[in-house]
């Protein structure tokens, strides 16, 4: 068999690599940051915000519900050395509808729901009068306040 020196010819200028066709236009992604012990540096941030809780567009606070849950807590962990402004704040979103079980809604928004049993307007202020003679009787218990004005 005799081949063609031309048809061998293996120089950068004549070989075809099939991915630069495939990748033609795509850019490498940009390393993370270095430690200074040498290693990727973790990017750590802010929480993930989750999203507002308001009537409109979230079911359980219509009423509000029976099953709905929600705690508010101080977030300290990630804020080494006062690097945040003001300590993180984490919320916790619950439904209690199934005894023993809980729903985590903390990342949802629910727009609606089957099993939704708003309190009425007698039961909210009967648990807002229980509240305020609770903190009335205990006067170094003080209700947190969140950074908005409201309280939780």
């Amino acid at each position: 068999m005799d081949f063609d020196e031309e048809e061998l010819d293996e120089t950068p200028s004549k070989v075809i690599d099939p991915l630069d066709s495939l990748l033609s236009g795509v850019e490498g992604s940009q390393l993370p940051p270095i430690a200074p012990d040498g290693g990727f540096s973790p990017a750590i941030g802010e929480p993930f915000k989750i999203p507002d809780a308001i009537p409109e567009n979230f079911i359980c606070l219509r009423g509000p519900c029976h099953y709905y849950m929600e705690s508010i807590m101080v977030f300290g962990a990630g804020n080494t050395r006062d690097s945040l402004p003001r300590e993180p704040l984490l919320v916790t979103r619950r439904c209690l509808r199934i005894p023993g079980y809980e729903i985590d809604l903390s990342d949802e928004l629910v727009r609606d729901c089957n099993r939704f049993d708003p309190m009425s307007p007698e039961e909210v202020s009967t648990l807002e009068v229980r509240r305020n003679r609770y903190y009335q009787a205990n006067p170094n218990i003080v209700p947190f306040k969140i950074p908005n004005g409201k309280e939780a």
